[in-house]
């Protein structure tokens, strides 16, 4: 566990980004060398690794709402529908 040099928001270690700033959490050493080398991903890819740090995080309605929007984009990506419903599943036992 980590801290954002920015905001002092707990990180995972594997996290690139803050979940809280959205500071980029890669060494300025690293930065310029993951911009050349990360390939673009597309919105709901990015919405899809977006839920799935809210789910981690513990936030599922916000997992949700970000795994929906990536749904919306690419409505048949089945590994974003098992996820929904698993979580839907979740909140109904609650």
């Amino acid at each position: 566990m980590a801290e954002c040099p920015f905001c002092n928001q707990r990180t995972e270690a594997e996290d690139r980004f803050c979940g809280a700033c959205g500071a980029d959490l890669l060494p300025p050493s690293q930065v310029e060398h993951h911009r050349e080398t990360v390939p673009v991903m597309s919105v709901a890819e990015v919405c899809r690794r977006l839920g799935s740090v809210y789910y981690r995080r513990g936030n599922r309605r916000e997992a949700l709402e970000a795994w929906g929007k990536s749904l919306e984009l690419e409505p048949e990506h089945r590994e974003t529908r098992v996820w929904v419903e698993r979580v839907r599943a979740e909140f109904s036992e609650t």
